[in-house]
């Protein structure tokens, strides 16, 4: 479950961010969490170093990953410690633009080498080794029911809940 908490994908629960960001015309102004979670991870662990300045933010980070992860794990109910892990993302980002500038590739380097690591442990292959495989179906079940409540979208609710089930008929 801990990998659930800092996976990148977002899962729909009752919107889907990733069909918004799919249909939005400016899909780079919506971060992902598959960009903060990362960094946040690698700015956890280069403020380690100075737990003094930065043992509540580290505190709250890992008593609620850990009370989340007793029950249920979703974008929905992480947002709440997003800020905090915004902040390991921006002090990682500052880190190696600071690094960089002086010229410490020695240090950069295995700093990257982190990054992409847990790229690699919270990006969506991850979860295909967990045996997840997101499904479309049910952003359309949720729009098909919602458009019911209009008798005027009776067309447009019965189209997008035929979708859904010709996505997953497990939804149906």
């Amino acid at each position: 479950k801990l990998i659930l908490f800092w996976n990148g994908f977002e899962f729909s629960q009752i919107e889907d961010y990733n069909l918004w960001k799919e249909m939005c015309p400016s899909p780079f102004l919506l971060i992902s969490f598959a960009f903060v979670g990362p960094l946040g991870l690698v700015g956890m662990i280069l403020t380690s170093r100075r737990l003094k300045d930065f043992s509540l933010l580290h505190l709250f980070v890992v008593f609620y990953m850990l009370s989340l992860s007793l029950f249920f794990i979703t974008g929905r109910y992480r947002i709440h410690a997003v800020p905090v892990i915004s902040i390991f993302s921006a002090y990682a980002l500052w880190w190696l633009v600071e690094q960089i500038t002086q010229k410490s590739l020695v240090k950069v380097l295995p700093v990257l080498l982190l990054l992409l690591g847990t790229v690699m442990l919270t990006g969506k292959p991850a979860l295909a080794g967990l045996g997840f495989v997101p499904s479309r179906g049910l952003w359309h079940t949720q729009v098909g029911t919602k458009l019911l409540s209009d008798p005027q979208q009776l067309d447009s609710a019965i189209q997008e809940l035929e979708l859904a089930t010709q996505l997953d008929a497990s939804d149906a």
